[in-house]
This record gives structure tokens, sequence and C-alpha cells, in this order.
């Protein structure tokens, strides 16, 4: 059994539907990436996104550190499996800063490691 697209007088319709597009993100478009691991922490509109944009643009920097899938889903995975790991934050903080602040230092590390790793190869 085949579907066929007609019209009004029955006569098949060969170019009416047009391809699907999907969304996709590039590893440059951090808002919808800090939107998307915004999402994960419970932050619902633009205006929360932006107060914690600086904690979500270090999230989501160490999110694409973790994983050679840079997609939306592949990010949230990587902060969900984070945010279960750490546990909630101290009684009083807000969680996104303590998982911002606790990703800052792994990637500060990291940079440091890889600075001092030159002075040692000389």
């Amino acid at each position: 059994m085949e579907i066929k697209i007609v019209d009004a007088k029955g006569e098949e319709k060969k170019d009416s539907l047009s391809p699907i597009i999907t969304p996709t993100t590039t590893t440059g478009d951090l808002n919808l990436d800090q939107k998307s691991i915004g999402m994960v922490l419970g932050l619902e509109t633009d205006s929360q996104v932006r107060k914690y944009s600086d904690n979500l643009k270090t999230l989501v920097e160490y999110a694409k550190s973790q994983t050679e899938d840079h997609s939306p889903e592949s990010l949230k995975w990587v902060i969900r499996s984070l945010k279960a790991n750490l546990g909630s934050a101290p009684f009083g903080e807000d969680n996104i800063k303590f998982i911002g602040r606790y990703c800052y230092l792994l990637n500060e590390e990291r940079r440091l490691k890889a600075e001092r790793a030159k002075f040692e190869k000389i």
C-alpha cells in the first residue's frame, strides 16, 4: 500500500513536500548549548540563562572537553553524570554556581598541566 498526496481534483502532487530540515548545533553555537545545559540544571527562562551565562559557558567548555560528540544531547549527558557524581551543593549555595566552580577548576587544572608539560619537554 502506497500513500499519495493529491490535490482537490484528485491529481497526484509530486513536489508538494519539502525536505525535512533538522536543527543542528555547531561548535560555535554556545547559546543553544548553554540553553540545553541550563535545562538540565533547572533553568526555564532566558533571563535565568542570561543570569548564569558565565557559569554555563564554563560548563559548555568542560562538557566539550569530555566528549567528541558536541551535540546538545551529548553535552547534557556529560553534565547530568557530573551532577550525579558531585551530589547537591552545600546548604545555601546555588547548585549552578557550585557545579560551575568545579568545572572551572577542572578546566584550569587541564590547562596548567598542558602548560607544565611544555616546560618539561625542554
